[in-house]
């Protein structure tokens, strides 16, 4: 199930969202995972920079969770990977003082992070959107399982 479930723009920066559970790649590989994509944009609307961190489905779920109270459980939350070996990506959500979340992916290098600002109402239709998305999943996933006991 590819899914876009949140998007979210301003002036410079759209963040979409996307749920890639169950798909297969060309090579037979099953994603789990929640893909945040971060595109900054020129002053004619022409993509010129774009990010993506994919962050597994169960932890994408549990920080979804986090998301959801109007005080964070945690004030920062990190998430990185190795790419390619030569170099790291990161994912890394700060909670704000005014209730929002500064959302930013690091791709590489210092040079080359992207970050979009939420407010609280955002910060929460991300988090409601994330729950449920792989709730849903996940009862799929076991109906399918209890189906051919």
């Amino acid at each position: 199930m590819k899914k876009d479930i949140f998007s979210s723009a301003n002036s410079r920066v759209s963040l979409f969202v996307q749920a890639l559970l169950g798909e297969r790649s060309g090579n037979g590989k099953c994603y789990e995972n929640v893909a945040f994509t971060l595109r900054e944009r020129d002053a004619d609307n022409r993509a010129i920079r774009t990010v993506e961190f994919h962050l597994g489905a169960l932890v994408a779920e549990v920080w979804g969770y986090d998301l959801l109270p109007l005080n964070l459980a945690r004030r920062e939350f990190l998430a990185e990977k190795s790419i390619g070996g030569s170099g790291y990506r990161s994912l890394l959500i700060r909670a704000e003082e005014t209730g929002g979340v500064r959302l930013s992916i690091l791709n590489g290098t210092k040079d080359n992070v992207l970050f979009i600002n939420l407010d609280p109402d955002a910060r929460r239709a991300l988090g409601r959107a994330i729950c449920r998305i792989v709730a849903f999943y996940h009862a799929k996933l076991n109906e399918a399982a209890f189906s051919r006991k």
